[in-house]
């Protein structure tokens, strides 16, 4: 459970970085590996940053596959 009320399922051998609190105009994570996010609708978007990309929601259901 993040800061914000954003749930994620992360799946082992998984890496997920999250500040404690999110602050400023993003909220934003740094994962690789398998994980499930249900991200809290808000204002500001949620952005999952991976080696391969980025994935930029503002409140919705996915699951990420993004092993190195």
């Amino acid at each position: 459970l993040l800061d914000d009320g954003t749930e994620v399922w992360v799946n082992a051998g998984s890496r997920l970085r999250y500040p404690v609190v999110f602050r400023g105009e993003q909220r934003k994570v740094m994962f690789s590996g398998e994980a499930f996010f249900e991200v809290k609708k808000d204002s500001r978007p949620f952005i999952v940053s991976m080696d391969a990309g980025d994935v930029r929601v503002l409140g919705t259901s996915f699951g990420i596959r993004a092993y190195p």
